[in-house]
Protein backbone atom coordinates (compact mmCIF):
# COMPACT_ATOMS: atom_id res chain seq x y z
CA UNK A 1 0.00 0.00 0.00
CA UNK A 2 1.25 3.40 -0.66
CA UNK A 3 2.23 5.36 2.35
CA UNK A 4 3.43 8.32 1.32
CA UNK A 5 2.39 11.18 -1.59
CA UNK A 6 4.76 10.47 -3.84
CA UNK A 7 4.67 6.75 -3.50
CA UNK A 8 0.58 6.93 -4.21
CA UNK A 9 1.36 9.30 -7.33
CA UNK A 10 3.15 6.24 -8.76
CA UNK A 11 1.02 3.72 -7.49
CA UNK A 12 0.35 1.45 -10.42
CA UNK A 13 -3.30 1.42 -9.97
CA UNK A 14 -3.19 5.78 -9.60
CA UNK A 15 -0.91 5.74 -12.43
CA UNK A 16 -2.56 3.94 -14.76
CA UNK A 17 -5.71 6.03 -14.19
CA UNK A 18 -3.27 9.21 -14.91
CA UNK A 19 -2.49 8.16 -17.65
CA UNK A 20 -5.35 6.19 -19.00
CA UNK A 21 -7.60 9.53 -18.27
CA UNK A 22 -4.99 11.83 -20.24
CA UNK A 23 -5.12 9.10 -23.45
CA UNK A 24 -8.82 9.09 -23.39
CA UNK A 25 -9.51 12.86 -22.72
CA UNK A 26 -6.92 13.27 -26.19
CA UNK A 27 -9.65 11.23 -28.03
CA UNK A 28 -12.72 12.93 -26.51
CA UNK A 29 -11.45 16.47 -27.32
CA UNK A 30 -11.31 15.82 -31.14
CA UNK A 31 -15.35 16.41 -30.75
CA UNK A 32 -14.84 20.05 -29.66
CA UNK A 33 -11.43 20.99 -31.52
CA UNK A 34 -13.22 19.53 -35.35
CA UNK A 35 -16.47 21.80 -34.45
CA UNK A 36 -14.23 24.85 -33.43
CA UNK A 37 -12.26 24.38 -36.45
CA UNK A 38 -15.14 23.82 -38.73
CA UNK A 39 -16.96 26.91 -37.33
CA UNK A 40 -13.82 28.76 -37.84
CA UNK A 41 -13.36 28.13 -41.56
CA UNK A 42 -17.34 28.98 -42.02
CA UNK A 43 -16.89 32.36 -39.95
CA UNK A 44 -13.42 33.44 -40.88
CA UNK A 45 -15.34 36.41 -42.83
CA UNK A 46 -17.15 37.28 -39.70
CA UNK A 47 -16.35 39.98 -37.17
CA UNK A 48 -13.60 39.37 -34.62
CA UNK A 49 -16.07 39.12 -31.86
CA UNK A 50 -17.60 36.18 -33.38
CA UNK A 51 -14.51 34.36 -33.68
CA UNK A 52 -13.21 35.29 -30.67
CA UNK A 53 -16.49 33.54 -29.24
CA UNK A 54 -15.97 30.37 -30.96
CA UNK A 55 -12.56 29.86 -29.46
CA UNK A 56 -14.00 30.86 -25.78
CA UNK A 57 -16.35 27.92 -26.48
CA UNK A 58 -13.65 25.27 -27.64
CA UNK A 59 -12.08 26.66 -24.33
CA UNK A 60 -14.63 24.99 -22.55
CA UNK A 61 -15.62 22.65 -23.99
CA UNK A 62 -11.66 21.51 -23.56
CA UNK A 63 -12.04 21.46 -19.79
CA UNK A 64 -15.82 20.14 -19.95
CA UNK A 65 -14.29 17.13 -21.76
CA UNK A 66 -11.78 17.00 -19.09
CA UNK A 67 -13.59 17.00 -16.20
CA UNK A 68 -16.54 15.05 -17.22
CA UNK A 69 -14.40 12.01 -18.42
CA UNK A 70 -13.82 12.01 -14.74
CA UNK A 71 -17.08 11.06 -13.78
CA UNK A 72 -18.48 7.85 -14.18
CA UNK A 73 -19.64 7.68 -17.92
CA UNK A 74 -23.34 7.78 -18.83
CA UNK A 75 -22.49 5.20 -21.27
CA UNK A 76 -19.68 3.06 -23.36
CA UNK A 77 -19.17 3.09 -26.91
CA UNK A 78 -17.19 0.46 -28.18
CA UNK A 79 -15.38 2.34 -31.27
CA UNK A 80 -11.75 2.33 -30.90
CA UNK A 81 -10.14 0.15 -33.80
CA UNK A 82 -7.19 -1.63 -32.80
CA UNK A 83 -3.75 0.57 -33.42
CA UNK A 84 -6.06 3.58 -31.52
CA UNK A 85 -7.30 0.81 -28.87
CA UNK A 86 -3.95 -0.43 -28.16
CA UNK A 87 -2.97 1.82 -25.55
CA UNK A 88 -5.85 1.51 -23.26
CA UNK A 89 -4.87 -2.52 -24.10
CA UNK A 90 -1.89 -1.95 -22.43
CA UNK A 91 -2.89 0.04 -19.48
CA UNK A 92 -5.73 -2.45 -19.03
CA UNK A 93 -2.71 -5.20 -18.42
CA UNK A 94 -1.52 -3.37 -16.34
CA UNK A 95 -4.04 -3.17 -14.04
CA UNK A 96 -4.77 -7.08 -14.05
CA UNK A 97 -1.61 -7.78 -13.18
CA UNK A 98 -1.40 -5.13 -10.47
CA UNK A 99 -5.28 -5.84 -8.90
CA UNK A 100 -4.60 -7.83 -6.11
CA UNK A 101 -8.13 -8.02 -5.02
CA UNK A 102 -9.06 -10.56 -7.87
CA UNK A 103 -7.29 -14.15 -7.90
CA UNK A 104 -5.71 -14.06 -4.52
CA UNK A 105 -2.88 -11.76 -5.48
CA UNK A 106 -0.42 -10.02 -7.85
CA UNK A 107 1.69 -12.20 -10.76
CA UNK A 108 5.17 -10.55 -10.35
CA UNK A 109 6.43 -11.12 -13.82
CA UNK A 110 9.62 -9.45 -15.45
CA UNK A 111 7.07 -8.08 -18.25
CA UNK A 112 4.27 -7.14 -15.75
CA UNK A 113 6.59 -5.32 -13.40
CA UNK A 114 8.46 -3.61 -16.63
CA UNK A 115 4.87 -2.43 -17.87
CA UNK A 116 4.10 -1.08 -14.54
CA UNK A 117 7.34 0.60 -14.34
CA UNK A 118 6.69 2.08 -17.72
CA UNK A 119 3.36 3.53 -16.67
CA UNK A 120 4.29 5.36 -13.35
CA UNK A 121 7.25 7.05 -15.81
CA UNK A 122 4.68 8.29 -17.76
CA UNK A 123 2.53 9.52 -15.22
CA UNK A 124 5.41 11.08 -13.57
CA UNK A 125 6.06 12.88 -17.15
CA UNK A 126 2.33 14.09 -17.22
CA UNK A 127 2.25 15.32 -14.11
CA UNK A 128 5.60 17.25 -14.28
CA UNK A 129 4.62 18.78 -17.92
CA UNK A 130 1.07 19.79 -15.70
CA UNK A 131 3.31 21.64 -13.26
CA UNK A 132 5.77 23.24 -15.68
CA UNK A 133 2.90 24.28 -17.86
CA UNK A 134 1.07 26.11 -15.20
CA UNK A 135 4.18 27.81 -13.40
CA UNK A 136 4.13 31.23 -16.01
CA UNK A 137 0.27 31.15 -15.17
CA UNK A 138 1.40 31.46 -11.39
CA UNK A 139 4.02 34.13 -11.83
CA UNK A 140 2.02 36.20 -14.15
CA UNK A 141 -0.77 36.58 -11.74
CA UNK A 142 1.92 37.31 -8.99
CA UNK A 143 4.01 39.63 -11.63
CA UNK A 144 0.95 41.56 -12.04
CA UNK A 145 -0.46 41.64 -8.33
CA UNK A 146 2.97 42.83 -7.54
CA UNK A 147 2.95 45.84 -10.36
CA UNK A 148 -1.20 46.45 -9.64
CA UNK A 149 -0.21 46.85 -5.66
CA UNK A 150 2.93 49.19 -6.26
CA UNK A 151 0.78 51.60 -8.38
CA UNK A 152 -0.84 54.33 -7.66
CA UNK A 153 -4.86 55.44 -8.57
CA UNK A 154 -5.60 57.97 -11.61
CA UNK A 155 -6.18 61.52 -10.21
CA UNK A 156 -5.73 63.55 -13.66
CA UNK A 157 -8.92 64.70 -14.00
CA UNK A 158 -8.62 63.93 -17.82
CA UNK A 159 -7.50 60.53 -18.18
CA UNK A 160 -10.72 59.38 -15.58
CA UNK A 161 -12.96 61.33 -17.77
CA UNK A 162 -11.86 59.61 -20.60
CA UNK A 163 -11.65 56.21 -18.35
CA UNK A 164 -15.55 57.15 -17.74
CA UNK A 165 -16.22 57.94 -21.52
CA UNK A 166 -14.58 54.17 -22.35
CA UNK A 167 -16.46 52.14 -20.08
CA UNK A 168 -19.75 53.29 -21.32
CA UNK A 169 -18.50 53.14 -25.12
CA UNK A 170 -17.79 48.97 -23.80
CA UNK A 171 -21.12 48.26 -21.81
CA UNK A 172 -19.49 48.47 -18.60
CA UNK A 173 -21.84 49.49 -16.03
CA UNK A 174 -18.78 50.23 -13.41
CA UNK A 175 -15.35 51.62 -14.44
CA UNK A 176 -12.51 49.25 -13.16
CA UNK A 177 -9.65 50.83 -11.25
CA UNK A 178 -7.23 52.45 -13.32
CA UNK A 179 -3.93 52.46 -11.44
CA UNK A 180 -0.87 54.66 -13.28
CA UNK A 181 2.57 52.54 -12.95
CA UNK A 182 6.38 53.29 -13.61
CA UNK A 183 6.76 49.52 -13.92
CA UNK A 184 5.56 48.88 -16.59
CA UNK A 185 5.95 50.24 -20.14
CA UNK A 186 2.67 49.01 -22.25
CA UNK A 187 -1.00 48.92 -20.47
CA UNK A 188 -2.56 45.96 -19.53
CA UNK A 189 -5.21 44.40 -17.27
CA UNK A 190 -4.89 42.44 -14.19
CA UNK A 191 -7.39 40.97 -11.89
CA UNK A 192 -10.11 38.86 -12.32
CA UNK A 193 -12.49 38.79 -9.42
CA UNK A 194 -11.33 43.10 -9.87
CA UNK A 195 -10.38 44.12 -12.57
CA UNK A 196 -8.11 47.22 -12.91
CA UNK A 197 -6.46 48.78 -15.89
CA UNK A 198 -2.75 49.37 -15.12
CA UNK A 199 -1.26 52.50 -17.49
CA UNK A 200 2.42 53.45 -17.76
CA UNK A 201 3.10 57.15 -16.95
CA UNK A 202 3.89 57.57 -20.49
CA UNK A 203 -0.04 57.75 -21.24
CA UNK A 204 -0.53 61.23 -19.61
CA UNK A 205 1.38 62.57 -22.89
CA UNK A 206 -1.21 60.66 -25.27
CA UNK A 207 -3.42 62.91 -26.85
CA UNK A 208 -7.34 62.83 -26.26
CA UNK A 209 -7.92 60.18 -28.68
CA UNK A 210 -5.29 57.83 -28.47
CA UNK A 211 -6.02 58.06 -25.04
CA UNK A 212 -9.31 57.00 -25.39
CA UNK A 213 -8.48 53.91 -28.22
CA UNK A 214 -6.25 52.68 -24.96
CA UNK A 215 -8.70 52.32 -22.47
CA UNK A 216 -11.16 51.61 -24.71
CA UNK A 217 -9.25 48.56 -25.87
CA UNK A 218 -8.06 47.38 -22.46
CA UNK A 219 -11.74 47.98 -21.02
CA UNK A 220 -13.43 45.84 -23.78
CA UNK A 221 -11.09 42.80 -22.44
CA UNK A 222 -12.53 43.73 -19.08
CA UNK A 223 -16.24 43.30 -20.49
CA UNK A 224 -15.32 40.41 -22.28
CA UNK A 225 -13.60 38.54 -19.41
CA UNK A 226 -10.55 38.15 -21.63
CA UNK A 227 -8.48 37.38 -18.52
CA UNK A 228 -10.55 34.71 -17.07
CA UNK A 229 -10.69 32.84 -20.27
CA UNK A 230 -6.96 33.57 -21.33
CA UNK A 231 -6.17 31.56 -17.80
CA UNK A 232 -8.63 28.69 -18.58
CA UNK A 233 -7.42 28.34 -22.02
CA UNK A 234 -3.39 28.65 -19.77
CA UNK A 235 -4.90 25.45 -17.93
CA UNK A 236 -6.35 23.29 -20.83
CA UNK A 237 -2.90 24.00 -22.24
CA UNK A 238 -1.60 22.72 -18.85
CA UNK A 239 -3.78 19.23 -18.59
CA UNK A 240 -3.40 18.98 -22.34
CA UNK A 241 -0.18 19.77 -23.08
CA UNK A 242 0.53 16.41 -25.07
CA UNK A 243 -2.02 17.53 -27.77
CA UNK A 244 -1.62 20.14 -29.86
CA UNK A 245 -5.27 20.99 -30.24
CA UNK A 246 -5.26 22.48 -26.95
CA UNK A 247 -2.18 25.24 -27.69
CA UNK A 248 -4.07 25.57 -31.40
CA UNK A 249 -7.18 27.02 -29.41
CA UNK A 250 -5.35 28.87 -26.96
CA UNK A 251 -3.22 30.32 -29.53
CA UNK A 252 -5.89 31.33 -31.62
CA UNK A 253 -8.21 32.56 -28.79
CA UNK A 254 -5.55 35.38 -28.02
CA UNK A 255 -4.81 36.20 -31.62
CA UNK A 256 -8.93 36.83 -31.96
CA UNK A 257 -9.80 38.70 -28.89
CA UNK A 258 -7.03 41.24 -29.45
CA UNK A 259 -8.31 41.71 -32.86
CA UNK A 260 -11.87 42.17 -31.25
CA UNK A 261 -10.67 44.84 -28.82
CA UNK A 262 -8.92 46.72 -31.48
CA UNK A 263 -12.56 46.60 -33.25
CA UNK A 264 -13.86 47.99 -30.20
CA UNK A 265 -11.22 51.09 -30.02
CA UNK A 266 -12.44 52.27 -33.84
CA UNK A 267 -16.01 51.43 -33.43
CA UNK A 268 -16.02 53.64 -30.36
CA UNK A 269 -14.86 56.87 -33.24
CA UNK A 270 -10.74 56.32 -33.27
CA UNK A 271 -9.85 56.84 -36.68
CA UNK A 272 -8.49 53.62 -38.28
CA UNK A 273 -4.84 55.63 -39.01
CA UNK A 274 -4.75 56.70 -35.48
CA UNK A 275 -5.21 53.54 -33.84
CA UNK A 276 -2.46 52.18 -36.14
CA UNK A 277 0.56 54.58 -34.91
CA UNK A 278 -1.00 53.93 -31.97
CA UNK A 279 -0.17 50.53 -32.24
CA UNK A 280 3.23 51.29 -33.13
CA UNK A 281 3.91 53.63 -30.15
CA UNK A 282 2.59 51.72 -27.77
CA UNK A 283 4.74 48.62 -29.71
CA UNK A 284 7.66 50.64 -28.95
CA UNK A 285 6.83 51.79 -25.56
CA UNK A 286 6.89 47.81 -25.01
CA UNK A 287 10.24 46.77 -27.01
CA UNK A 288 11.46 45.59 -23.56
CA UNK A 289 7.75 45.18 -21.98
CA UNK A 290 7.92 44.56 -18.37
CA UNK A 291 4.01 43.03 -18.40
CA UNK A 292 3.20 39.73 -16.81
CA UNK A 293 2.72 37.52 -20.35
CA UNK A 294 -0.94 36.46 -19.16
CA UNK A 295 -2.23 39.98 -18.86
CA UNK A 296 -4.24 41.10 -21.53
CA UNK A 297 -2.17 44.37 -23.41
CA UNK A 298 -2.60 46.26 -25.83
CA UNK A 299 0.84 45.50 -27.50
CA UNK A 300 -0.30 42.23 -26.81
CA UNK A 301 -0.48 38.37 -29.04
CA UNK A 302 -1.92 39.32 -32.55
CA UNK A 303 1.09 39.58 -34.51
CA UNK A 304 1.32 43.26 -34.86
CA UNK A 305 1.52 43.17 -38.65
CA UNK A 306 -1.35 41.43 -38.94
CA UNK A 307 -3.27 43.75 -36.70
CA UNK A 308 -2.16 46.82 -38.58
CA UNK A 309 -3.37 45.20 -41.23
CA UNK A 310 -6.91 44.46 -40.13
CA UNK A 311 -6.85 47.89 -38.67
CA UNK A 312 -6.61 49.83 -41.80
CA UNK A 313 -8.85 47.45 -43.88
CA UNK A 314 -11.89 49.95 -45.05
CA UNK A 315 -14.50 46.61 -45.62
CA UNK A 316 -13.48 44.61 -42.27
CA UNK A 317 -17.19 43.78 -39.92
CA UNK A 318 -15.95 45.84 -36.79
CA UNK A 319 -19.37 44.98 -35.04
CA UNK A 320 -20.09 42.82 -31.44
CA UNK A 321 -21.04 39.22 -31.38
CA UNK A 322 -25.10 38.83 -31.63
CA UNK A 323 -27.20 37.45 -29.89
CA UNK A 324 -27.97 34.75 -32.31
CA UNK A 325 -23.52 33.98 -32.83
CA UNK A 326 -23.91 33.87 -28.82
CA UNK A 327 -27.20 31.28 -28.80
CA UNK A 328 -25.74 29.16 -31.56
CA UNK A 329 -21.99 28.82 -29.52
CA UNK A 330 -24.09 28.00 -26.40
CA UNK A 331 -25.53 25.34 -28.30
CA UNK A 332 -23.17 23.78 -30.31
CA UNK A 333 -21.30 23.47 -26.84
CA UNK A 334 -23.95 21.70 -25.56
CA UNK A 335 -24.71 19.57 -28.36
CA UNK A 336 -20.66 18.35 -29.06
CA UNK A 337 -19.19 18.60 -26.13
CA UNK A 338 -22.18 16.78 -23.93
CA UNK A 339 -21.68 13.77 -25.46
CA UNK A 340 -18.12 13.73 -25.24
CA UNK A 341 -18.31 14.32 -21.29
CA UNK A 342 -20.60 11.25 -20.63
CA UNK A 343 -19.64 8.52 -22.97
CA UNK A 344 -16.57 6.22 -21.84
CA UNK A 345 -14.70 4.90 -25.62
CA UNK A 346 -13.47 1.72 -25.48
CA UNK A 347 -12.11 -0.92 -28.00
CA UNK A 348 -14.73 -2.26 -30.59
CA UNK A 349 -15.73 -5.68 -30.25
CA UNK A 350 -13.57 -7.18 -32.59
CA UNK A 351 -10.51 -6.39 -31.36
CA UNK A 352 -11.75 -7.19 -28.01
CA UNK A 353 -12.48 -10.78 -29.40
CA UNK A 354 -8.94 -10.92 -31.09
CA UNK A 355 -7.15 -10.42 -27.54
CA UNK A 356 -9.05 -13.72 -26.48
CA UNK A 357 -6.52 -15.50 -28.64
CA UNK A 358 -4.01 -13.43 -26.90
CA UNK A 359 -1.25 -15.92 -25.50
CA UNK A 360 -0.68 -13.45 -22.94
CA UNK A 361 -3.19 -14.16 -19.67
CA UNK A 362 -3.45 -10.12 -18.80
CA UNK A 363 -4.74 -9.89 -22.62
CA UNK A 364 -7.31 -11.97 -22.06
CA UNK A 365 -8.22 -10.98 -18.49
CA UNK A 366 -8.41 -7.28 -19.98
CA UNK A 367 -11.07 -8.37 -23.52
CA UNK A 368 -13.18 -10.22 -20.65
CA UNK A 369 -13.94 -6.73 -18.89
CA UNK A 370 -15.00 -5.36 -22.14
CA UNK A 371 -16.85 -8.02 -23.17
CA UNK A 372 -18.56 -9.10 -20.75
CA UNK A 373 -21.14 -5.62 -20.28
CA UNK A 374 -22.29 -6.47 -24.08
CA UNK A 375 -25.12 -7.91 -24.33
CA UNK A 376 -23.55 -10.06 -27.41
CA UNK A 377 -20.30 -11.22 -25.95
CA UNK A 378 -21.13 -11.62 -22.49
CA UNK A 379 -21.09 -15.59 -23.66
CA UNK A 380 -17.95 -15.43 -24.62
CA UNK A 381 -16.96 -14.08 -21.06
CA UNK A 382 -18.93 -16.61 -19.34
CA UNK A 383 -16.82 -19.13 -21.20
CA UNK A 384 -13.93 -17.76 -20.12
CA UNK A 385 -15.19 -17.95 -16.85
CA UNK A 386 -15.16 -21.60 -17.07
CA UNK A 387 -12.62 -23.20 -19.44
CA UNK A 388 -10.04 -20.44 -19.92
CA UNK A 389 -6.77 -22.37 -18.69
CA UNK A 390 -5.21 -19.60 -16.92
CA UNK A 391 -6.95 -19.30 -12.87
CA UNK A 392 -6.75 -15.07 -12.83
CA UNK A 393 -8.66 -15.32 -16.47
CA UNK A 394 -11.30 -17.37 -15.32
CA UNK A 395 -11.05 -15.06 -11.72
CA UNK A 396 -11.91 -11.90 -13.33
CA UNK A 397 -14.15 -13.07 -16.25
CA UNK A 398 -16.34 -14.56 -12.95
CA UNK A 399 -15.81 -10.75 -11.29
CA UNK A 400 -16.82 -9.20 -14.59
CA UNK A 401 -20.07 -11.27 -15.12
CA UNK A 402 -20.55 -10.69 -11.59
CA UNK A 403 -20.95 -7.38 -12.27
CA UNK A 404 -23.69 -7.54 -14.87
CA UNK A 405 -26.12 -9.35 -12.99
CA UNK A 406 -29.34 -8.40 -10.66
CA UNK A 407 -28.17 -8.03 -7.01
CA UNK A 408 -29.89 -10.67 -5.58
CA UNK A 409 -28.46 -13.40 -7.58
CA UNK A 410 -24.74 -11.83 -7.87
CA UNK A 411 -23.29 -13.88 -5.47
CA UNK A 412 -24.68 -17.07 -6.18
CA UNK A 413 -23.79 -17.11 -10.26
CA UNK A 414 -20.90 -16.10 -9.46
CA UNK A 415 -19.90 -19.17 -7.42
CA UNK A 416 -21.61 -21.06 -9.86
CA UNK A 417 -19.68 -19.79 -12.40
CA UNK A 418 -16.12 -20.52 -10.50
CA UNK A 419 -17.55 -23.83 -9.50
Amino acid sequence: MPTGPAELLVAPLDSVRVVGHAYTVSLAMLAPLLSAAVAAVLLRHRNAATRALVWRAATIGLLAVYLGQLAPAAWRLWVLPGPVAEPLVALGRVVVASETGIGGGTVGTGAAHDARAAVRALAAIYVAGVVLVLLPLVRGWRGAARIAHRSARARDTRLLAAAQWAAAATGLRQVPAILMSPSTTTPFVTGIRRPSVVLPLACRRMSEERLRAVLVHELAHVAAHDLLFGALARVACALLWFHPGSWLVAARLRREVEHACDDRAIEAGTRPSEYAALLVEVADMGARPRVPSLAPALAGAGGLRERLRATVATTADRGPATRWAVALAASALLIVGGPAMLVELAPTRQVLQELMHDSRWESRAFAVLGLAPRPDSIAVARAAARMDREPMVRAWAAYAVSQQMPAAREAAAALHILD
